[in-house]
């Protein structure tokens, strides 16, 4: 029988916010969050692989980082584009 924690994930689709970005994963290394964390990131010029890294070096969160460039769009406006990498990042789940 699998661990709840290998039953559930947490997705968070990402463009620009590093104040909430870093302030999320402080919060999340501080409770040992057990659960798979799958980010996709949107956001073209993104300093979140380095501060990713500096999570995964302390060894207590599980990050898998999504960027592409489906998920790298200058474009807000498209939804039908914000659904795509919706899902993009859900079939990873």
């Amino acid at each position: 029988m699998k661990e709840v924690k290998d039953k559930l994930s947490i997705v968070l689709p990402l463009k620009g916010r590093g104040d909430f970005t870093k302030r999320w994963f402080h919060y999340h290394n501080a409770i040992h969050c057990p659960w798979k964390i799958l980010i996709g990131d949107g956001d073209i010029d993104s300093n979140l692989p380095s501060l990713i890294e500096s999570y995964l070096k302390q060894g207590l969160l599980d990050i898998e980082y999504h960027s592409s460039k489906e998920f790298q769009s200058t474009d807000d406006q498209d939804h039908l584009l914000l659904f795509r990498r919706l899902l993009s990042l859900l079939k990873a789940v």
